[in-house]
């Protein structure tokens, strides 16, 4: 980030917000006809760019019985387990198509366009993962051209930019009237970060797309391109000399392989045709994508490893007789591999066809979804039942799932000498079922839920003890692995004054003992996870409409997981390793509506580094920054 990108925020704060009417706060209305079917449920009625978020992560890491293994450096590589899930498990999709890392399975929350996109939703996947978070880029369907700018700075060096323009205008085509979209947006990201090898650079988001419609049919092309540089350190190194705790004082620090880093550069294209058929009032979706990315770990210390990867993909997504039908197709080509299983497969295909319903009686409701896929030469079937009630007093919940993941392609081919494969290892089998209820009594809300979930020879990442290689194995017993979820809500959707919000989530694994695998397995979460937020809702200078509140997070000792820096994975450590905690954090946020802009103001981790507490970390040896401060403003400019 340059001085002339620090000048620009700064002149958000002074220049008076220019709108006359909101911008596109529910996501704007795409055209009658050719709205896309949105899968799962909202996580947040609000739209990304108006919260005071530095990642995605930090939004799904407030859900009931979620844990995120976070940094909270920009363009690092958090894990987010809902329910004990391994971090890699979970899928994500943008517009419908695959946004994990092609290599090794990950989700990238790091490269998504964040502040472009509409209210993030949640639920059973469409693919073979056990859950999928579901990303959609705002429609913007405007009719007067629009501006909008979100603006990050603070400690550690934040600079982060992201700026979008877009207009709607009519244009006939053979004689017939239609609606031309043209929209660009661009994001700049920086951060130092406190510890060595920590700075994002060249973080670089441009986004590309062109939308014509007219009342039968509809023709979008997108094209998103990411590339970023950041720092893959090994960990902060104590004092020499003095105890582990020293390694929370970021003066005079010293981490390992300091000049390690993760480089990425990706390219994502898709075109989507929408077009009514007759068959239904729902258009028949035909959309094609292709996804290039190179992905490079350079460590003069150790080693360089890289990947050039290709994926292709279609899917045709069509409503009959009520029921949703979707057939998907994916093709990845792993070309310059540079790994230590010399049999390992360079492409891989797979196929899957579902179908989805929603069941109405009245305010119950009875939603499944199954599928049936082919991969590898192997076919299998999928299946999601929800039961519940979306209205009333009492809400019982009921939801159960089989799902078959598919192992990431790293833990097929290694990683170089830095990841040792597992060949023959399948995806494995996960079985999850989740019972609640919820109820809700004037201003209170309360709610309990109970998950638990079976992994049958699931391939996880295990630290052998060798420097920083970590190696896939398998349990051969199942993981059987539950918890509870206990909530409390008090005037939460109050338009003024005080609110408040507890959760606490208790994870346990039921037969730890079966092997030191399991055990490793089982001190990864801690056994007791609180969450609390303390605010108030008021009107400032009869124009600031602010939302000021106290977010903590308290959680018990465990061992948690590994960054495998190489990989940007999280792995299992050594059935020996440290234990960390009790400990937990506390930040302060306001967020202030000024007409149509949003001003954010954000205080960190208050606690550490104090007499209170000296610091604290979710990830060893990655200590979270302490007491930084970080500012935000979201602003919509029309015409």
């Amino acid at each position: 980030m340059n001085k002339r990108t620090l000048w620009i925020g700064l002149a958000l704060l002074v220049l008076p917000a220019a709108a006359q009417a909101p911008a596109d706060t529910a996501g704007g209305r795409p055209p009658v006809g050719f709205r896309q079917i949105s899968w799962g449920t909202a996580v947040s009625d609000t739209l990304p760019a108006r919260l005071a978020l530095l990642h995605l992560t930090d939004l799904l890491g407030r859900l009931p019985g979620t844990f995120t293994y976070a940094f909270r450096l920009l363009g690092w590589p958090e894990g987010w387990s809902p329910d004990g899930l391994p971090p890699h498990l979970v899928g994500l999709r943008l517009d419908g198509h695959p946004f994990n890392d092609p290599v090794t399975g990950r989700p990238a929350y790091e490269l998504l366009p964040l502040f472009f996109l509409s209210p993030v939703r949640m639920g059973a996947a469409v693919d073979q993962a056990p859950l999928t978070v579901f990303t959609e880029l705002r429609p913007y369907g405007v009719p007067r051209p629009l501006t909008e700018l979100r603006y990050r700075t603070g400690g550690d060096g934040l600079q982060s930019i992201m700026a979008l323009h877009v207009q709607n205008r009519r244009q006939s085509l053979r004689g017939r009237p239609g609606l031309l979209q043209l929209l660009f947006g661009y994001g700049g990201h920086a951060m130092q970060g406190a510890y060595p090898g920590s700075r994002l650079r060249r973080g670089r988001q441009v986004l590309v797309r062109l939308r014509y419609q007219q009342h039968d049919w509809a023709l979008t092309l997108i094209n998103l391109h990411n590339r970023s540089r950041v720092g893959a350190h090994g960990g902060v190194l104590p004092h020499p000399g003095q105890a582990f705790e020293t390694i929370y004082e970021p003066f005079g620090a010293a981490v390992r392989y300091p000049s390690a880093r993760r480089q990425t550069i990706r390219n994502d294209l898709a075109v989507t045709l929408r077009v009514r058929t007759g068959l239904t009032r729902a258009p028949l979706t035909v959309s094609a994508y292709w996804t290039a990315q190179t992905f490079r770990y350079r460590n003069p210390e150790l080693d360089t490893v890289a990947a050039h990867t290709d994926r292709y993909g279609f899917y045709l997504e069509q409503t009959l007789a009520g029921i949703i039908w979707r057939l998907e197709g994916v093709w990845d080509w792993l070309r310059q591999p540079q790994a230590t299983a010399t049999d390992a497969r360079w492409t891989r295909a797979r196929m899957r066809l579902l179908a989805a319903d929603t069941l109405w009686q009245r305010t119950w409701y009875l939603a499944w979804n199954g599928q049936v896929f082919r991969q590898e030469k192997r076919i299998g079937a999928e299946a999601t039942l929800a039961l519940g009630r979306a209205k009333g007093r009492w809400r019982p919940l009921l939801q159960m799932g089989l799902h078959h993941p598919e192992p990431p392609w790293v833990f097929r081919t290694g990683w170089g000498e830095l990841l040792q494969p597992c060949v023959a290892c399948s995806g494995g089998r996960v079985v999850r079922i989740k019972l609640g209820v919820q109820h809700a009594v004037g201003s209170f809300r309360g709610r309990v839920e109970g998950f638990m979930m079976r992994l049958e020879e699931v391939p996880d990442l295990y630290a052998v003890g060798r420097g920083d290689t970590v190696q896939v194995q398998a349990l051969k017993a199942g993981l059987v692995h539950g918890g509870v979820t206990v909530g409390f809500e008090w005037r939460r959707a109050a338009r003024r004054g005080p609110y408040a919000r507890v959760q606490a989530t208790t994870f346990r694994t039921f037969n730890a003992a079966a092997s030191s695998l399991h055990r490793r397995q089982a001190a990864a979460l801690p056994a007791l996870l609180l969450h609390v937020r303390l605010g108030g809702r008021l009107l400032l200078f009869q124009e600031l409409d602010t939302d000021l509140y106290l977010l903590g997070r308290y959680w018990t000792s465990f061992r948690s997981r590994l960054l495998h820096a190489a990989t940007g994975l999280l792995a299992l450590p050594e059935r020996g390793a440290r234990r960390f905690g009790p400990a937990g954090t506390l930040d302060l946020y306001v967020e202030a509506g000024l007409r149509t802009a949003k001003l954010f103001l954000v205080w960190e981790n208050i606690i550490s580094g104090t007499v209170l507490q000296p610091g604290v970390l979710l990830v060893p040896i990655y200590p979270l920054p302490a007491r930084r401060l970080r500012f935000g403003v979201y602003w919509p400019i029309w015409d």
